[in-house]
């Protein structure tokens, strides 16, 4: 009968039971003395044994002996949680050893290679003397202990030969005996489900089973739907009947819900429809998508192949999945959106670049991941890049006509995190560390207002910058640099101009807070700090216009014929007095806790400007009313 299910998976990594081979964990001192079966393993040696431990507690006056009932595999219609002696198809075991903790211990034998995956029901019972006591069902896979004790704590290498030879030889075992109907195989593993809002066809609401193994689900009626959660290893999948997947997604099933595991494994929706690919690679489920939503659901190794997106509007997400190609994602003409749902998720690169767009209709959004290549994580040589989010190992490149945004992310360039080659990039957020800089300016424009970086360099070009934190130098080689607001150590320029109207400088690392020893630079508002200059000026020409500047030693200095122009501002110099070299420094306006009069070497007319002592103990320098 075709049925209709919500299935939500949840994907982390299958619990070990830390269980040594052939011994119980006794857990008896202090337990609670109650009638139950309290653990089950398997014992390996010359044959398989399946090892069943029942805690007894303090059984009434005349009981009789304690007897353990087991039933192989489910039959259908059968609720295992209520079977009794009255249930056909049970194998009853008595005489029990009794262990050193005084709980009863039945070991069930004769177990062939080809039934290592099978599934039994356990009840333990006695009778009072009027009627029959049972324990709680429970339900154990052989092949799950298998997998709990393989490798684990305590377990030594020869038992772990042993386990890995009864994975082989019970495979082989199934497929000998089962001839055109395939069984679960033993090696696929084992999956921990639990259900709500129904129950499994032989009464339980949780299990283990083995991929492969079908599930036949009843709502009990108090929901439409049941919901299915499973805890699985890595790489495990759901899928349907018809080798269809379902991953949270209303999907249709005829007889029950199957496990498989795959290379490729693909939920591509458009609009309404979704679909489960796992015979597809990631390049033909993205030329399936358009319009739509291509959401991995496993690792994809896309080996010596460019993952080419033409022409087509989509988005791929992660779903903390892993991709790994020799080659890179080509966006041409097309609308690409990358996000990573639940974290995680990656693309690695042999290559030299991760995505690569070369013409203006080419569109890249990024809101998360991790992106690694051998130069670049997104070379924009024509088109739009927006990123949100994510972590980036390899440059980004803002190439000639392009447009580089970025909001948010962590960016680490093997020479710079952002290189701007006559595009237009914006950041407003993000971290950026590069080998060579954080951001490099070559032609175009970079706006930056805030993230935090460890240095900017202009060559060519402007970078606007109103906001961020850097922890390096702002450097200035040619081209130009507008400072209005940050938190900056300092700047140096040698070439092009640099305009500062705010921010604050405090010259860590630097003997100054700004230097100029090329080019030109215009101060007109902000805070310096220089251990020995806060602007020192180098055969160069600056003007300021206001600010405060302080320095240990001397607040501003001039030398190789530079020319500092002084006209506001407020200066506070260590040694309380400025010295000149073979430069101008002409003083204007400002305030200062020296009599700028007096230095030597200063270019001061008394006619034109006076110098008024102000109670504070500065001198103030203004326009002379004379004048």
């Amino acid at each position: 009968m075709k049925k209709k299910i919500l299935i939500s998976l949840l994907v982390v990594l299958l619990l070990v039971c830390a269980v040594a081979v052939g011994v119980f964990a006794d857990g008896s001192a202090g337990a609670e003395e109650t009638f139950r079966v309290y653990k089950a393993n398997l014992t390996l040696g010359v044959d398989l044994r399946f090892n069943i431990k029942v805690q007894t507690g303090a059984l009434p006056e005349g009981a009789s002996e304690v007897k353990l009932l087991v039933w192989e595999g489910a039959q259908d219609g059968v609720d295992y949680t209520q079977a009794t002696t009255e249930t056909e198809g049970y194998t009853e075991l008595t005489n029990p050893i009794t262990d050193e903790n005084g709980l009863l211990v039945f070991t069930y034998n004769g177990i062939t290679a080809a039934e290592m995956g099978k599934t039994i029901y356990l009840r333990a019972y006695y009778n009072d003397g009027t009627q029959d006591v049972y324990t709680e069902a429970k339900r154990y896979s052989m092949a799950q202990y298998l997998h709990s004790i393989y490798k684990a704590e305590g377990t030594t290498e020869k038992e772990n030969k042993v386990i890995e030879t009864l994975f082989a030889y019970g495979d082989a075992a199934q497929e000998l005996g089962n001839e055109g109907e395939p069984l679960p195989k033993i090696s696929d593993g084992v999956v921990k489900i639990t259900v709500s809002g129904g129950k499994f066809a032989d009464g339980f609401t949780c299990g283990k089973f083995l991929s492969g193994e079908k599930l036949n689900v009843a709502a009990d009626g108090t929901e439409s739907a049941p919901m299915l959660t499973a805890e699985l290893g890595e790489g495990w999948l759901w899928t349907m009947a018809d080798g269809k997947l379902s991953y949270e997604a209303e999907a249709e099933y005829y007889d029950g819900i199957y496990i498989g595991k795959y290379e490729n494994a693909f939920e591509v929706t458009v609009g309404e429809n979704t679909e489960i690919h796992t015979d597809k690679t990631l390049a033909e489920v993205l030329e399936l998508a358009n319009g739509g939503t291509v959401k991995l659901l496993a690792d994809v190794d896309m080996g010596k192949y460019n993952i080419n997106v033409v022409g087509v509007t989509i988005t791929l997400d992660l779903n903390g999945k892993n991709i790994i190609s020799d080659y890179l994602f080509n966006i041409y003409d097309a609308t690409l959106t990358v996000k990573d749902s639940v974290g995680g998720g990656s693309v690695t690169t042999t290559s030299e670049t991760v995505f690569y767009l070369n013409v203006e209709s080419s569109v890249l959004t990024i809101e998360g991941g991790t992106f690694t290549g051998a130069t670049y994580a997104v070379y924009v040589g024509g088109g739009t890049a927006t990123i949100n989010g994510g972590t980036f190992k390899g440059n980004l490149h803002c190439g000639s006509g392009s447009t580089l945004s970025i909001t948010g992310g962590t960016f680490t360039g093997e020479n710079n995190a952002v290189y701007v080659q006559y595009g237009t990039a914006t950041i407003t957020g993000g971290t950026f560390t590069g080998k060579n800089n954080a951001v490099q300016v070559n032609g175009g424009t970079a706006t930056i207002s805030g993230g935090t970086f460890t240095d900017v360099c202009v060559e060519s070009g402007t970078a606007e910058i109103s906001g961020g934190t850097f922890t390096d130098e702002i450097h200035v080689s040619a081209g130009e640099v507008q400072i209005k607001d940050g938190t900056f150590t300092s700047v140096f320029v040698e070439g092009g101009k640099a305009t500062i109207t705010g921010g604050t400088f405090t010259g860590e690392g630097n003997h100054y807070a700004v230097c100029v020893s090329g080019g030109t630079a215009e101060i007109s508002g902000g805070t310096f700090t220089g251990k020995t200059y806060a602007v020192y000026v180098n055969g160069s020409e600056v003007t300021i216009s206001g600010g405060t500047f302080t320095s240990e030693e001397k607040v501003v200095y001039v030398e190789s014929d530079g020319k500092l122009t002084i006209s506001d501002g407020t200066f506070t110099s260590g040694k309380k007095e400025d010295y000149v070299g073979s430069g101008t420094l002409s003083i204007k306006g400002g305030t200062f806790n020296f009599d700028p009069s007096s230095v030597i070497g200063i270019e001061f007319n008394s006619g034109s400007y006076s110098v008024d002592y102000n109670d504070d103990g500065t001198w103030t320098v203004k326009k002379s009313s004379a004048v």
